[in-house]
């Protein structure tokens, strides 16, 4: 930065704090549905996986959810400027 090397452009800053939300909201998800260890450590394989899966999907969903809600969309993430 100080070098001018990288200069942050307008709208890096509601970028981040909108992430940062979503990343939030997709930990408080996934903390509330993974369920106590136990579960995990005694159910069977095709319960893992099963379980597994639908906190992959949920995971997905809150935080693909949460980015849409606050009004991000997927052009976003593909700024590019020319130099």
């Amino acid at each position: 930065v100080r070098r001018k090397l990288y200069v942050p452009q307008p709208g890096w800053g509601q970028f981040i704090a909108r992430v940062v939300v979503a990343l939030g909201v997709l930990a408080a998800m996934l903390a509330w549905l993974a369920g106590p260890a136990d579960l995990w450590l005694h159910a069977s394989f095709a319960h893992k996986a099963a379980r597994l899966s639908g906190l992959i999907v949920a995971g997905a969903l809150a935080y693909f959810g949460t980015l849409a809600l606050l009004g991000f969309r997927v052009r976003d993430f593909n700024r590019r400027e020319v130099h």
